[in-house]
């Protein structure tokens, strides 16, 4: 008898070849995918996150946007200025005169509710977002907000002021 060599046929071979290349492009996909995906959601927030700040200041200042319901000055003084570290929205409730600040703390924007007469610090407001700066100055009828954010972007957000303007409105 003649020896008999192993021989293995193409035809075999061919579709786990191709079975094996596909695997491996599927999976490249995948790795690629993810990271696209992940690097497009971190874009997303931060960008989401920018957003808010900024809207959320001028929605806050809109809101108190009349005569004698808001003011800029620094938190510790709690004193009418035009330029300040601080927006002071003011609201009477029951006769009692309560103020909403709105300043920059310990790398976030933060809130404080609480009654005009009271002595509160920094610490005591609510911690909202991380940012690093923010200052108010207000002239002719326009606030000017200087937002520094985290990422160490600066915004600069003119609102106008309707009180300012003439018109009138019901609050």
């Amino acid at each position: 008898m003649k020896g008999k060599t192993n021989t293995i046929d193409i035809s075999v071979i061919a579709p786990f070849l191709i079975l094996i290349i596909f695997s491996v492009c599927i999976l490249f996909a995948l790795l690629f995918g993810t990271k696209i995906y992940k690097d497009t959601l971190n874009r997303d927030r931060t960008q989401f996150e920018l957003r808010t700040i900024n809207q959320y200041i001028i929605t806050q200042i809109h809101q108190s946007d009349g005569d004698g319901m808001m003011f800029i000055g620094n938190f510790d003084e709690q004193t009418e200025s035009s330029e300040g570290d601080t927006f002071f929205r003011i609201e009477t409730i029951n006769g009692t005169r309560y103020y909403t600040r709105i300043y920059c703390h310990n790398g976030y924007l933060c809130e404080l509710f609480s009654k005009a007469d009271g002595s509160f610090s920094k610490e005591d407001g609510e911690q909202i977002l991380p940012l690093n700066g923010l200052n108010f100055k207000q002239n002719n009828g326009t606030v000017t907000v200087t937002i520094t954010h985290s990422n160490g972007k600066c915004d600069v957000e003119n609102v106008s002021l309707r009180s300012c303007t003439g018109d009138t409105y019901e609050k």
